[in-house]
């Protein structure tokens, strides 16, 4: 029976959810813009950065407009889809443009879909990342925060294969290039004023997702973390270890 990770995550009406961090956070977004979705909510899928084009299973349509136009047109629009994704214009690199975080807060308030889901920043497809000086970009009304890390990255030796931006997480984390990355190193990505939960609002919901738990390499990986998190850090109250991907796999839930 198919996992409902929405449900584990308390998302509800008029939520604003900002994906940060590597490791699955596209799977993670797209996974969770269908389960509201079969709650009979509408959904609107964004960046704050730039995300790849969708694929046609992703969402019912992509609504590409200036934002002038897009105020204009989105309400008609979501009373026939609900569930799409929209941006400013289509970079030749096959990633829609980012909207104005002014633009993303205003149309929260104007709450004429039922949850915004916005990438926050980007990863290249790596396990793990550390933000550089401008991102993450998290909007103002985010309600939830979601910093997604993947767990394929413990154990693995650092290079930038397996971690984006290597400079600012070794910076951040101590761990040197060529190191194994040890999971209890790892607490200042998500407790330093430098690490992927940065510019967060204060009165956001923060639930870290620990993502390709279901692979075998990392059962019981990713456990130790979570308690020094939720010990290290007063504003997470729950790490949801899990899979972004596989559906079926029943996450761990951990919690103060």
């Amino acid at each position: 029976m198919s996992v409902d990770l929405s449900s584990i995550f308390d998302i509800d009406k008029h939520e604003f959810i900002t994906l940060v961090g590597a490791g699955g956070k596209t799977s993670l977004l797209y996974r969770l813009s269908k389960e509201i979705e079969s709650k009979g909510l509408s959904v609107i899928i964004t960046t704050s950065t730039k995300i790849f084009f969708p694929k046609k299973e992703e969402c019912e349509d992509v609504i590409i407009k200036k934002e002038e136009e897009l105020k204009n047109s989105l309400p008609s629009i979501l009373k026939r889809k609900k569930r799409i994704v929209i941006g400013t214009k289509v970079l030749p690199n096959n990633k829609i443009d980012s909207l104005s975080t002014k633009f993303l807060n205003e149309l929260y308030m104007k709450r004429e879909a039922d949850v915004i889901l916005c990438e926050g920043d980007g990863a290249k497809g790596r396990f793990l990342k550390a933000p550089n000086l401008t991102e993450p970009i998290i909007p103002k009304k985010t309600t939830l925060l979601i910093p997604v890390f993947g767990l394929n990255g413990i154990g693995n030796i650092f290079d930038d294969n397996v971690v984006f931006r290597p400079r600012f997480f070794e910076k951040i984390t101590n761990i040197k290039l060529g190191e194994i990355i040890l999971e209890e190193k790892l607490l200042p990505l998500f407790s330093s004023p430098e690490g992927i939960m940065k510019g967060s609002p204060s009165d956001c919901r923060i639930i870290p997702f620990f993502n390709q738990a279901d692979e075998k390499k990392n059962h019981g990986k990713g456990q130790k973390l979570a308690e020094m998190i939720l010990e290290s850090v007063p504003s997470i109250k729950k790490v949801i270890i899990g899979s972004a991907r596989n559906k079926d796999f029943k996450p761990v839930v951990i919690e103060k």
